[in-house]
């Protein structure tokens, strides 16, 4: 039975003076809540929290992808590069671009995100994360951005599913609960079954006639 906790938390300005980055700018609920993802993450045990804050969720994006050694999955709305109510950098952090960038350096891997909508500032080309991945030399891995399909999304929307979620490896998983970009989300660190069951999702019904934006 995974156990599970609720993360206390923390006070957080319009523009948040955390940087889930810097232990140094962390209080003591900060700590406990960081700390306990990097536990579960190296031991990749059956073990549930709740992501119930942006910085939350870069830090989880940026861990996942830290610790993946051949598949991670994204399915997202936009990419979004900045948290407009808090300010907090997402997809735009340099951390996120940093972990990606040490996970496809890795041999075999392979890192596929699929768009719901538009990417966050309307262009790939002037994206944050995918012009770090272009401008990178040394990664041996593959980098795809794709677009879902109609037929995928409504397939979705029927069937109660159309949530934005990353899998890492069938073994770890993050699934957004919240609305458009709300980034609030369920993650497990070692729910194989669970996980399996949400990589075969992508596979068979996100990725599946999805439209090809970008592949090295």
């Amino acid at each position: 039975m995974a156990d599970s906790i609720d993360p206390r938390e923390c006070p957080e300005n319009d523009k948040s003076k955390i940087n889930p980055f810097d232990r140094s700018t962390w209080s003591e609920d900060e700590i406990f809540y960081f700390d306990y993802v990097d536990r579960r993450l190296r031991t990749l045990g059956n073990a549930r929290i709740n992501n119930g804050k942006p910085i939350h969720a870069v830090y989880l994006i940026a861990k996942l992808l830290e610790h993946a050694r051949q598949r991670v999955r994204l399915f997202s709305g936009r990419l979004t590069r900045i948290d407009q109510k808090t300010g907090v950098e997402i997809y735009a952090d340099p951390n996120v671009a940093k972990a990606a960038k040490c996970f496809l350096k890795k041999s075999d891997s392979r890192f596929t995100v699929i768009l719901e909508n538009r990417i966050d500032g309307g262009s790939h080309k002037d994206h944050p994360l995918v012009k770090a991945l272009q401008n990178t030399e040394g990664l041996v891995g593959r980098f795809e951005l794709r677009q879902a399909s109609s037929e995928a999304l409504n397939f979705l929307l029927q069937n109660g599913c159309r949530n934005h979620l990353m899998i890492m490896d069938e073994q770890a998983y993050r699934i957004e609960t919240g609305e458009d970009d709300a980034l609030k989300a369920e993650v497990n660190f070692g729910d194989s079954k669970s996980a399996k069951i949400l990589a075969d999702l992508f596979d068979n019904h996100i990725l599946r006639e999805s439209t090809e934006l970008l592949n090295f």
